[in-house]
């Protein structure tokens, strides 16, 4: 359990994440956390905590919270963290940069909102090594299918549209285990973006009219890999696994295998698919949520309660 607290304060020590660098970030914790590092105990366990140190800051510490000692930190991090469990088993990270003053912020961005970003990533304990026979390249539909809306905010282009409003971006990726979905934004903006992005885990509305549309984004992807060497290689050698082998699978999936097989071959309901598909695999106890701010602990926790509505199912 050392090892894990000193792997975390390794991989949270660069000075600000980028987006993608925050989704790395993230996908390597949940590996942590969902790779059998961790050993189930609590949260608080004295294990994970600094026993270096001195007598004069005990007494401090002892005060503070003891989820927001389990990452061990460097004496010249300022930043704070805190670990926790929602109630319906999803684990969280939050980092808070400590500086929540945003009006004397010196950068701002093109709409004169603060520049200082914020973000958040969802990691998902489910990749193409899940994708049923039949249907090659399901997990990465779905994560192209789960942004097309949701029951709080049915408009498919209300989440983007709200980040682009805001200094934000987003983007997902699906690899053979994991599948992440970040985002960052305008500091002052979290809370609408985090509700926005939680609602699409909570209740997706898996469009049928967004079908045909995100399936043809799926080919024009896999189009694009050909002509990439590391892509080519990848595929060569996931083919050399046994043909029953998890591994052994075409993980992009294009238009063929998502709408022409399924509707010719095999007679399968892509749409009820794609449903089935995240009602195994999308469960708050398959997740992993970490979100970095200039806000205090205590308010990112409170922000963080509302993915405690997704539901934790039984596979």
């Amino acid at each position: 359990m050392i090892g894990t607290s000193l792997r975390f304060a390794y991989l949270l020590s660069s000075s600000r994440l980028q987006a993608m660098g925050f989704s790395n970030l993230t996908s390597q914790l949940s590996r942590l956390t969902f790779g059998g590092t961790d050993s189930g105990s609590d949260d608080s366990d004295s294990e994970f905590s600094d026993s270096g140190s001195s007598s004069n800051t005990e007494s401090d510490e002892e005060s503070k919270d003891p989820r927001d000692k389990i990452v061990a930190k460097s004496e010249d991090e300022e930043r704070e963290f805190r670990v926790l469990t929602l109630n319906n088993g999803l684990k969280c990270l939050l980092i808070s940069n400590g500086d929540e003053d945003y009006s004397n912020s010196s950068s701002q961005n093109i709409n004169g909102e603060s520049g200082e970003k914020a973000a958040a990533c969802l990691t998902v304990k489910v990749g193409s090594a899940c994708d049923p026979h039949q249907v090659p390249g399901l997990a990465h539909f779905l994560e192209h299918m789960l942004f097309m809306g949701s029951k709080k905010y049915p408009d498919e282009n209300e989440y983007g549209s709200f980040l682009s409003r805001h200094g934000g971006s987003s983007n997902a990726t699906t690899d053979y285990e994991l599948t992440k979905y970040f985002f960052d934004v305008s500091a002052p903006h979290l809370e609408g973006a985090l509700d926005r992005f939680c609602s699409q885990f909570i209740s997706p509305l898996l469009k049928k009219s967004a079908v045909k549309r995100e399936a043809n984004a799926v080919d024009s992807e896999w189009g694009e890999s050909l002509q990439k060497d590391s892509e080519r290689r990848s595929q060569l050698y996931y083919s050399l696994f046994e043909s029953d082998h998890p591994w052994n699978k075409f993980s992009c999936g294009n238009k063929k295998t998502l709408l022409e097989d399924t509707k010719n071959v095999y007679h399968i309901d892509i749409l009820a698919a794609l449903r089935k598909f995240h009602e195994t695999y999308y469960s708050a106890s398959n997740m992993f949520l970490c979100v970095q701010s200039d806000e205090n602990l205590d308010r990112l926790e409170k922000m963080v309660k509302r993915f405690e509505k997704i539901p934790s199912k039984k596979n």
